[in-house]
């Protein structure tokens, strides 16, 4: 038999137009799924004190997907929940439209997010396991980026062409539809995982794990899991808050042009991950971490700084939020190649939705504060520079004492 846990045999490599069309659709709509959570808000009116019932249910619902279709995808395959899940989008989706009520439509909001949350797990450990190393990195950097895509498309679109709330509806709809008809004929076509095929029947223990991280890695200290657990929580929560309260949340929150916020901080991550997508196989993987998380919370910094002092004029926020965000595509490239690498295949999703369990449970947080104690732009820069900062030491901390995962898998 073929030791799955050291490398990937050539013969896993399935480089087909279905798989991509599978993912990068999987992706593209939870882009849009993600902006249309801003423009909901005019679909229903909620009574004041709760007004942070939407985001909290879009954050819940990425949550408790992650978690669920990550726990079922390593019992029994990824391709029956990557299939399923994209009906329960289109549910969900079909239930945002046609909502006559804020409970209806809260609800759509949760199912649809609980959908597409699963699909960014499942999603994640198909990729790995489907391509080898050689190929396997560009995959998932090319393809998560598709989600900056959607945003990027939804914002245009609204921006250069202000829609009434029933025509907002509308476009929902067919963009989202037309989308869905795209993954669920590419989704048919795709076969289970290989590497999952391959493995899924043997038991994982943290001893395996140890042996192999020595073995392989050439580990020679005593906490490997504590260090990357360390990074991909801090890394993975900078990358997950400042993709909300940044590029989808900040333009509604504190200016009149929330579409150009959008529009330019995901312009910039889309152009920074098809740069990262060409580049990816030159690059240590541990050190894409660092070119980005310092320099990201450094950018954010200034910005408080600026705003303390009175001297942050919106221009000059929005400069330093397109770099910050150009920045944050390969902070994002980084998250989803080591949540995937850093552990073993019978493990990988319930591994990869723990970890972004963490993050989106602070995001809620964060979602409360806000919502309910309305701070001004310094006081949101401030919260959000005290993530990324953490996100900044994790990725030094795996820098240092962390090992190159992109040159050797364990399987």
């Amino acid at each position: 038999m073929h030791n799955y846990f050291t490398e990937a045999p050539e013969n896993l490599t399935h480089r087909n137009a279905w798989f991509i069309l599978a993912g990068g659709s999987s992706m593209f709509l939870w882009g849009i799924i993600l902006f249309m959570s801003v423009t909901v808000y005019d679909f229903e009116r909620i009574p004041k004190n709760i007004d942070y019932i939407y985001p909290v249910s879009a954050a819940t619902g990425l949550l408790s997907g992650n978690l669920v279709f990550g726990h079922i995808s390593d019992r029994i395959g990824r391709r029956r929940p990557f299939l399923f899940s994209i009906f329960l989008t289109a549910a969900g989706i079909m239930g945002a439209v046609l909502s006559s009520n804020f409970v209806q439509l809260t609800v759509s909001i949760f199912m649809a997010n609980f959908s597409l949350g699963g699909d960014e797990t499942v999603l994640l450990s198909y990729i790995f396991e489907e391509y080898t190393r050689t190929k396997r990195s560009r995959y998932i950097i090319g393809i998560t980026n598709m989600a900056n895509a959607g945003v990027f498309f939804t914002a245009f679109f609204l921006y250069a062409i202000p829609l009434s709330l029933g025509s907002t509806r509308i476009f929902l709809l067919l963009s989202s539809f037309s989308i869905i008809a795209i993954a669920i004929v590419s989704r048919l076509k795709i076969a289970e995982s290989p590497g999952w095929e391959a493995s899924h029947s043997l038991t994982p223990s943290r001893d395996m794990m140890k042996r192999k991280v020595r073995e392989v890695w050439g580990y020679s200290g005593k906490h490997f899991s504590l260090v990357s657990d360390f990074e991909q929580i801090t890394t993975g929560t900078a990358i997950v808050t400042g993709f909300f309260l940044i590029n989808i949340y900040l333009g509604e929150l504190y200016t009149d042009q929330p579409y150009l916020v959008t529009l330019l901080t995901t312009g910039a991550g889309v152009l920074s991950g098809i740069i990262l997508t060409l580049l990816v196989t030159r690059i240590p993987h541990k050190t894409i971490p660092v070119i980005s998380f310092p320099a990201m919370a450094t950018l954010v910094i200034i910005a408080v700084v600026l705003s303390f002092y009175s001297m942050l004029p919106f221009s000059i926020l929005l400069r330093i939020l397109v770099f910050r965000s150009f920045l944050s595509e390969i902070g994002w490239g980084s998250r989803d190649l080591l949540q995937s690498e850093l552990t073993l295949t019978t493990e990988r999703a319930r591994h990869i939705s723990r970890i972004r369990a963490f993050s989106y449970s602070v995001l809620i947080l964060l979602y409360f504060i806000i919502y309910q104690l309305e701070p001004p732009l310094l006081f949101y820069l401030i919260i959000i520079s005290i993530v990324e900062i953490m996100g900044a030491a994790g990725a030094l901390v795996w820098y240092f004492r962390g090992v190159e995962s992109g040159r050797k898998d364990i399987i």
